[in-house]
C-alpha cells in the first residue's frame, strides 16, 4: 500500500480527519492506535485535526508545536459544535479548504503517504487531487458504512447519500483503503482496490489518556 518509489521514500505518515485528538472522539482514539503501531514500524507520525474544538496547553513546546504522547498535532482553524444544520453543512464545506490549504503551507518532502480518516466526498475529492499533483500516496481510512435504518433520516437523509457517493465512487478512485473488517475489505479488494483491514484493538480505558480529561 505504500509503494518504496511512490515517493521519495520518506519515513513520515500524516493522518489527517474531522476527530478531536487525542482525546474528543472515537476516531482520535482510533487513529492514536494506528499512529503507535506505526511509529513500532519505523514511521514518524503527526496528526491534522479539522475537528479540533482546542489546543491542549499542556501540550505545547517550546518550537510552537503541541505533542502528546510523542505525536504533533495541527489543527487548521478550531472547531465549534453546534447540533443545528447550517452551521454542519458549513463546517463541511470548510473542512476540504481548510485542509488542503494546511497540506500546501507545510513541508512534505519526507511524507510517504497521507491517510484520509473517514472524510466526506468534498474532502476526499480535493485530498485525492492535492496527492496526486505532489504524487503523494492517499489512503482511506473507513470507520464505517451504516445501514440507512441507522442515518438520521434514513434513505432521505444527506448523511446516507453522502456516504454512498463516497463508498462507491471517491474511495475506488483512491485505490488504498483500511477497513474495520472483512467484508468491506473483501468488497474493496473485489474492485481492485488494495485494502488492509485493521480491527479496532484500543477500544480501552487507558491511564493516560482518563488522566488527560
Amino acid at each position: 500500500m505504500l509503494e518504496p518509489d511512490s515517493n521519495n521514500g520518506g519515513r513520515e505518515i500524516l493522518i489527517a480527519g474531522g476527530f478531536d485528538f487525542p482525546h474528543g472522539s472515537a476516531g482520535a482514539r482510533t487513529n492514536l492506535g494506528i499512529a503507535r503501531a506505526l511509529h513500532a514500524g519505523g514511521y514518524t507520525v503527526s496528526f491534522i485535526s479539522t475537528g479540533q474544538t482546542r489546543m491542549r496547553p499542556q501540550d505545547a513546546c517550546p518550537d510552537g508545536l503541541y505533542r502528546y504522547d510523542g505525536f504533533i498535532y495541527r489543527a487548521p482553524g478550531l472547531t465549534r459544535r453546534s447540533p443545528g444544520l447550517l452551521s454542519r453543512i458549513g463546517t463541511w464545506l470548510g473542512t476540504a479548504a481548510r485542509m488542503t490549504r494546511h497540506l500546501a503551507a507545510m513541508n512534505l518532502g519526507n511524507v510517504r503517504a497521507i491517510i484520509g480518516y473517514g472524510p466526506c466526498f468534498l474532502a476526499t475529492r480535493a485530498l485525492l487531487r492535492f496527492c496526486r499533483s505532489r504524487r503523494i500516496p492517499l489512503v482511506i481510512d473507513i470507520p464505517e458504512w451504516q445501514p440507512p435504518e441507522y442515518e438520521l433520516h434514513g434513505l432521505l437523509g444527506s448523511r446516507y447519500w453522502e456516504q454512498q457517493v463516497c463508498m462507491h465512487l471517491y474511495y475506488r478512485r483512491v485505490g488504498h483503503v483500511i477497513t474495520l473488517g472483512s467484508f468491506l475489505e473483501k468488497n474493496f479488494c473485489r474492485q481492485g482496490c488494495t485494502a488492509a483491514r485493521v480491527p479496532a484493538a484500543n477500544d480501552v480505558e487507558e491511564p493516560a489518556l482518563l488522566a488527560s480529561l
